[in-house]
């Protein structure tokens, strides 16, 4: 099995989400669950010290 490639994020990196409306409702609520998908994901991620 071939080993996984180790990721590290810089500390100082920032997720920076723009147009975060669109006006329509429907398409926001899927916006912000993407949006916290995305987050989690990114959380869990170490960072180089």
């Amino acid at each position: 099995m071939k080993p996984q490639a180790e990721i590290k994020l810089p500390g100082d990196m920032e997720m920076v989400f723009e147009d975060r409306e669109t006006g329509d409702a429907e398409k926001d609520a899927i916006l912000a669950d993407k949006e916290r998908a995305v987050s989690t994901v990114w959380q869990a991620m170490p960072t180089a010290t």
